[in-house]
């Protein structure tokens, strides 16, 4: 099939660098890629169209310290623990880090610029968002509780999986779903680790 000639942009928070958005670029989709974890984001594929940063989300712009695990050491598979590639986080108190201490010297610390989303948005020059897919680990909830709503991404998918998870994060079950729905957007899809939501 060949590609879509209209162009739609969308920006993707928590890329790691597997499960991406690829196949919205070989639909002629340009993007903005966002991943705090430098060895995972200098992975992906130089794609024209794409814009990386290597930063983080946060609920307040300025540095963030990120927490990872060593790439290479989660390469391949760890004991069909792949996702551990995928749980770098801003929040010293929660994550997989604590409830797996066999890995703590696997465990990489850097620190990376921290923006909140309407201040990632001013950086990069958007105003206007596609699709917007959101995986922070956690912080999704902060991050959004945060947001102006200055951009409206027409389509968003923001992970949900750690709102029960009983870790500390300070909000529980549903409260991604109940931002959405103040500002706007109507729930589509709760597939149990992410929630979609439409403007």
């Amino acid at each position: 099939m060949e590609p879509n000639k209209h162009k739609k942009f969308f920006v993707e928070v928590g890329s790691s660098d597997f499960d991406t958005c690829l196949p919205l670029v070989a639909n002629g989709w340009t993007r903005l890629i966002i991943e705090p974890v430098k060895p995972l984001l200098d992975n992906l594929p130089e794609t024209p169209g794409i814009t990386y940063d290597c930063c983080a989300l946060a609920p307040e712009t300025g540095k963030a310290d990120v927490r990872y695990y060593d790439p290479k050491f989660t390469e391949g598979n760890i004991n069909n623990n792949f996702w551990a590639r995928g749980v770098g986080n801003i929040n010293p108190n929660f994550n997989h880090f604590k409830l797996n201490p066999q890995w703590v010297k696997e465990e990489r610390v850097d620190t990376v610029n921290s923006y909140t989303l309407q201040d990632l948005f001013k950086k990069h020059n958007i105003e206007k968002v596609d699709f917007l897919k959101l995986d922070c680990e956690g912080m999704d909830y902060p991050i959004l509780k945060n947001y102006d709503w200055s951009v409206k991404p027409a389509v968003m998918t923001v992970e949900q999986a750690h709102e029960d998870s009983g870790l500390g994060l300070g909000y529980g079950s549903g409260a991604i779903r109940g931002l959405l729905e103040k500002a706007g957007y109507l729930v589509v899809d709760k597939d149990g680790d992410n929630i979609t939501a439409i403007w």
